[in-house]
């Protein structure tokens, strides 16, 4: 988890004041977290909802090399890592497929494979992420990912990584380039649900259909009081 990687580097650099206030800032935005599955996931406000700022990482690990390699309904919850590489690439969180990071239901604010007292979110949440940001994506992203005019700030607190995704076909591509993260909306009858989509190099924050059965990352959102 890379709030736990920010922490060491805070242990790390408590000689060095100008560091350390950044990072102290960092850890301390946050509005709250939720243990899970045995690790930990902090929240943050942005708008008017409360959003994981860490890709939600769940399930045990299946490797995958091609299109047979899909994640099944069989009562327990899989996931990918980038690459098959647990070791380097675990800062990025699970890969899903729709079904399963929906676990097999439908329909609006599903809990699917988030914390109890979250869900999966809407399109229409995902809107109301991007119009709290004034769809400014670079204020979604880790302040390492991007370049140019997309180069992130993560001035919202999302800290979003350019992860990419799990083809249909299997294989993974993308990382560096964009991040993706699935909706519970869905058309009926549609082999597509819609998915947040940020691009490396832009400022735009696109929300689209993409093929269910590709894997992308999962932010979920706190259940509205």
């Amino acid at each position: 988890m890379k709030r736990f990687f920010y922490f060491i580097v805070f242990l790390l650099l408590l000689s060095s004041p100008g560091c350390v206030t950044d990072i102290v800032e960092e850890i301390m935005e946050y509005d709250g977290h939720v243990d899970y599955d045995g690790k930990r996931f902090y929240y943050k406000k942005i708008g008017t909802l409360y959003w994981l700022v860490d890709n939600l990482e769940t399930g045990d690990i299946l490797m995958s090399y091609s299109i047979a390699d899909s994640q099944k309904n069989d009562n327990h919850t899989e996931m990918y890592y980038y690459k098959n590489d647990g070791t380097r690439y675990s800062y990025y969180g699970g890969y899903y497929q729709w079904g399963e990071a929906m676990q097999y239901n439908s329909g609006q604010a599903i809990q699917g494979i988030c914390p109890p007292g979250f869900h999966i979110p809407t399109y229409d949440e995902f809107g109301m992420l991007a119009a709290a940001v004034y769809n400014d994506a670079t204020s979604l992203k880790n302040k390492r990912e991007g370049a140019g005019i997309g180069k992130g700030t993560n001035s919202s607190g999302f800290d979003a990584y350019l992860a990419g995704i799990r083809t249909v076909d299997g294989v993974f591509y993308y990382n560096m380039t964009i991040a993706s993260f699935w909706s519970s909306t869905s058309p009926s009858g549609n082999a597509g649900a819609y998915a947040m989509r940020l691009d490396g190099i832009s400022k735009n924050i696109e929300i689209g259909l993409y093929d269910k059965r590709e894997a992308h990352n999962v932010r979920c959102v706190m259940d509205h009081h």
